[in-house]
């Protein structure tokens, strides 16, 4: 990765954990518009999009994040957050399960799911989520 781009990166995440959403997205704009195919400022810009509750916007660019990197377990977490939060229950749980089997160890993804699974109420499934983030994390909550 060029200087740049990772300098631009580090000042992204830097403003962003000094809660300058403004400055971070700024950056993330820029980097967009002169690194189109950067997955990185693409799942960022998503990020901060859903942290500011703008859904549509978080959407098209987690989707463009993953046109980039389909692989990517945490941008189809963001997907189905972002989804979720829409009412779009059916079309969250697809990408949670996406994101489970794209990294079926990590706890909070099936976390995750069994939110949704919920929110659908169908609760068995839900438990059983629960219960396999558990199996993977017994400290998960």
């Amino acid at each position: 990765m060029p200087h740049s781009i990772a300098s631009t990166l580090d000042q992204i995440v830097a403003a962003h954990g000094q809660g300058d959403l403004a400055r971070a997205e700024m950056l993330c704009r820029q980097m967009v518009a002169s690194e189109p195919g950067n997955f990185q400022a693409w799942y960022m810009l998503a990020g901060l999009s859903f942290q500011q509750q703008r859904g549509p916007e978080t959407l098209t660019a987690v989707e463009k994040a993953l046109a980039l990197n389909p692989s990517s377990a945490e941008a189809h977490n963001l997907k189905a957050a972002v989804l979720r939060a829409t009412g779009r229950s059916a079309e969250a749980l697809e990408s949670f399960s996406a994101a489970i089997k794209l990294a079926p160890g990590n706890a909070d993804l099936w976390l995750n799911r069994s939110s949704v699974l919920g929110d659908m109420h169908r609760t068995d499934e839900a438990l059983a989520d629960v219960d396999k983030a558990l199996k993977l994390r017994p400290t998960a909550q």
